[in-house]
């Protein structure tokens, strides 16, 4: 046993006549128990629950009057403390294991009949501590841009409803951002992080919704939402996608807005996980395929299709299809913006200086004497040549040379007006163009 912590608290609930039996197979782990009620543990839960690492928890099972209130008990209790239910004896563990299979498969919890305590106590207790450690880096971690949940926190809230039911009417809920590509592409990625920070937020500020709001990764929000039956369900969730649309989402002096589309799936008995993602994936695709800023349903999307299964999956596939198609169409288009604004950009630039070329220089000044002689306005040019620099160039070397004519189209760049431009005319030669200012000005 050496090498395992002293002295460490660990809280446990049990009749006060077994308090020594299970104090003695403990200590010499090196954990020292607190006997507690039930009411004390659930008022309890906050504090443990930030608290780290948790403490440990054993629980008898000769607290409890069955074995369902034991497994219940065990399920809430787990779930903000690693925790050991101690079996009286091998055959209880042997049932209690069933139980926790049958009803509880997510419970994080260990098992350990009394006989192998002294034995066992401290590798279990130790695995279960390694265990909520993990977890809290990977499960409870809140998303550093939203401050939501993640995405396996939402995974974990869900297997918890599906394997204990709250006793609402319950749904599980994707809701994606339309068009978010063209929100970044056109304001920027800080813009981008801003709308995601906004719509956190309005999830955060809902009573309904605190707590039970994940974001799934880039810009996809899921969670789950309750209420006391269906209709009443949908209108809340669709009021939330709509809702969306209506924030204020400041970018300095301007304010754009972002629409959502919502797919959710009502959970059912006997649903699995990858299940409740599936239908409200395909709900989303759905909602996204009739024309975005939309909610969807999973069950009232193929209510007819129970006839025919295949049609669901035929629409579905339709769907994505149609998706993926939008989404493609809209990338082909931006990079091929992007593109020829590069192209546009290097054809009437210089590549050294960064100012305008020749080319743009004989093509815009044509334009400029023409607007001058309309308006009656004067107009100036300076030419102007680096003396020898020839000599620059075969003393210090092209390289120089380079950096000498780049440093003088800065200093021109820096002390030009905001109506005048420049160009490269050629090799050490530049031009700068004065709309508006006569040869005294100039």
């Amino acid at each position: 046993m050496d090498g395992l912590l002293k002295n460490v608290e660990a809280l446990v609930l049990c009749p006060q006549s077994e308090l020594a039996a299970l104090s003695s197979a403990v200590e010499p782990w090196g954990y020292r128990l607190s006997l507690k009620t039930p009411p004390e543990l659930e008022r309890g839960q906050a504090r443990l629950d930030e608290t780290a690492p948790h403490m440990p928890l054993l629980l008898s099972s000769s607290a409890f009057d069955s074995m369902e209130t034991l497994l219940d008990f065990a399920d809430r209790v787990s779930h903000f403390a690693p925790t050991l239910i101690v079996a009286k004896d091998l055959a209880e563990e042997t049932v209690l294991l069933r139980g926790i299979a049958g009803r509880h498969p997510i419970m994080l919890a260990e098992l350990c009949a009394f006989e192998r305590l002294s034995a066992q106590a401290g590798p279990r207790l130790a695995l279960l501590q390694g265990r909520y450690a993990e977890k809290n880096i990977h499960v409870h971690r809140k998303d550093g841009l939203t401050g939501l949940g993640t995405r396996l926190g939402l995974r974990e809230a869900l297997a918890r409803e599906l394997s204990a039911p709250s006793g609402h009417v319950a749904a599980f809920f994707i809701l994606d951002l339309d068009h978010f590509k063209a929100v970044n592409d056109s304001y920027g990625h800080a813009a981008g992080d801003e709308a995601l920070r906004r719509v956190a937020e309005f999830m955060l500020d809902r009573p309904e919704l605190n707590g039970n709001s994940f974001r799934l990764g880039g810009d996809e929000f899921g969670g789950l939402a309750f209420s006391r039956d269906r209709a009443e369900l949908a209108r809340f969730l669709d009021e939330v996608r709509d809702s969306i649309s209506s924030l204020d989402i400041t970018l300095g002096e301007g304010i754009i807005r972002v629409t959502a589309s919502l797919g959710f799936a009502f959970l059912e008995a006997g649903m699995s996980t990858e299940d409740a993602f599936n239908r409200a994936d395909m709900a989303l695709y759905s909602a996204k395929a009739a024309g975005r800023n939309l909610s969807r349903c999973h069950d009232l999307c193929w209510d007819a299709a129970e006839e025919d299964p295949s049609r669901a999956a035929l629409e579905h596939f339709e769907n994505v299809t149609k998706v993926w198609t939008d989404r493609m169409s809209e990338l082909i288009r931006s990079v091929g913006r992007k593109a020829m604004e590069e192209a546009r950009k290097g054809a009437d630039t210089d590549g050294l200086t960064g100012l305008s070329n020749r080319g743009y220089y004989d093509r815009r000044i044509a334009r400029e004497m023409e607007n001058a002689l309309r308006g009656g306005t004067p107009l100036s040019l300076v030419l102007f040549d680096i003396d020898d620099f020839h000599g620059v160039n075969m003393e210090y070397g092209f390289p120089s040379g380079d950096k000498a004519l780049a440093k003088v189209a800065e200093l021109v760049r820096n002390h030009a007006r905001v109506t005048d431009w420049t160009a490269r005319y050629g090799g050490e030669e530049f031009v700068i163009v004065l709309p508006g200012a006569d040869a005294a000005a100039a």
